[in-house]
């Protein structure tokens, strides 16, 4: 913890006592791993402690201090790091301070159970239980989840581990509901607006099955007309495909994301912009918005005859591959592949959204041959949050893709 410095990583392998075994920093060290967030480098768990073979105090200590340094770098995640061990207001301060109250708490002759109990303890009573999940979520990676039994503190062979997390962090994530906003019909789905005709805006109705519920926050912001409410209006200025999220929040503090997909097409043509397009018997015409309801009535729909008009149309045309946009595993600890199909040989672009929809990384880009299979491996390291969007962009439009990980 003294020789953590800025740039580290959780996954970065941290050896102790390399310099005694002639090894480098990364090397293992005298411990039977590296302290690693990945469980490529250090897969040990609760039940590891069960075994004879890892010695006693030093060898059952490190699956517990591997479990702080899981517990550590999701507090750097969640508030930085800060370099000043004093006075410092980083996650790697905050979890040094947690791990030292919760030895003041905790009962003569722990085991693992209670030492965990005593670190919540400490976080509710130093920070008004701000970390809860986040702590129970650190330790039940490592199997030291809410079923974890400890048995006698005193055996070697009595640890049972668990991987859950408590009820109250299990919370189910809520429905998106989309509404018209005007019964003009458009011949398509009510999660596409047509600028130009119709309703040029929609309502999202968002709704929780979980009790206790506190607040619904939505992301982005732009173009919503409220992001603290269950059912804001979305209103788009520019056609486009965009992913609305929504994470709905109990008072015991567990939260829960969806997010639902609006298409925006551009259905506006003549020479002031105030006529429409409509496709008609295979003809793309520009029409007047009073003609519009007799041609739609035909069969006609809106838009360019060349180009998909809304989502709806790409689920009836090819759903074998609408939902082919996949990460395994999911949830994941730190790291899933992502694979998806190409529907038509051109260009792609693999991208990853935050909740606030930024993007934070870029899986892959360039150009393949109709029905390629493409698989991209996704790495969280220090990303902030737990969950993320998947954003799959081509020639023939956007598909998206929720990922949780759980580091």
């Amino acid at each position: 913890m003294l020789t953590m410095k800025a740039g580290d990583t959780g996954p970065k392998p941290r050896g102790i006592g390399t310099y005694v075994q002639n090894q480098p920093t990364t090397g293992r060290g005298i411990r039977p791993s590296p302290y690693s967030t990945d469980f490529g480098v250090n897969s040990y768990t609760y039940a590891a402690t069960n075994n004879e073979t890892l010695t006693a105090p030093h060898g059952v200590g490190f699956v517990w201090a591997t479990m702080l340094w899981d517990m550590t770098w999701s507090l750097v995640d969640k508030y930085g790091f800060d370099p000043n061990l004093y006075t410092g207001k980083g996650g790697n301060n905050l979890a040094m301070q947690l791990v030292i109250d919760g030895l003041k708490l905790q009962p003569c002759n722990p085991g693992f159970v209670d030492a965990r109990d005593a670190i919540l303890a400490a976080d509710r009573a130093n920070n008004a239980g701000a970390n809860q999940q986040l702590i129970w979520a650190s330790f039940a990676k490592r199997g030291l989840g809410y079923s974890a039994k400890q048995g006698l503190s005193t055996s070697r062979t009595d640890q049972v581990e668990a991987f859950d997390m408590p009820p109250a962090y299990t919370c189910a994530a809520p429905t998106i509901t989309v509404l018209r906003t005007s019964t003009v019909n458009t011949n398509g789905p009510a999660s596409t607006i047509y600028l130009g005709y119709g309703p040029q805006n929609v309502q999202l109705q968002a709704n929780s099955t979980n009790t206790g519920l506190v607040s619904y926050t939505w992301a982005p912001a732009a173009g919503l007309s409220n992001t603290a409410i269950a059912n804001p209006v979305f209103t788009p200025t520019a056609a486009g495909s965009y992913n609305l999220t929504v994470t709905s929040s109990t008072s015991a503090g567990c939260s829960a994301s969806a997010s639902v997909t609006i298409t925006v097409i551009d259905v506006r043509c003549g020479a002031s912009n105030n006529q429409v397009l409509v496709c008609s018997n295979k003809n793309t015409r520009c029409v007047n918005s009073s003609d519009v309801p007799n041609l739609l009535k035909r069969g006609g729909t809106l838009g360019n005859c060349g180009t998909p008009t809304s989502a709806a149309s790409l689920t009836a045309q090819e759903p074998e591959m609408e939902n082919d946009l996949v990460s395994a595993p999911n949830p994941a600890v730190s790291s899933t592949s992502v694979s998806f199909t190409l529907r038509k040989a051109g260009a792609y672009r693999l991208e990853v959204l935050n909740m606030q929809g930024t993007v934070v990384a870029v899986l892959g880009e360039g150009t393949g041959e109709a029905g390629q299979r493409m698989t991209y491996e996704f790495k969280k390291g220090r990303l902030a949050g737990n969950l993320f969007i998947v954003h799959l962009i081509t020639g023939q439009g956007n598909r998206f893709s929720r990922v949780e990980m759980r580091n």
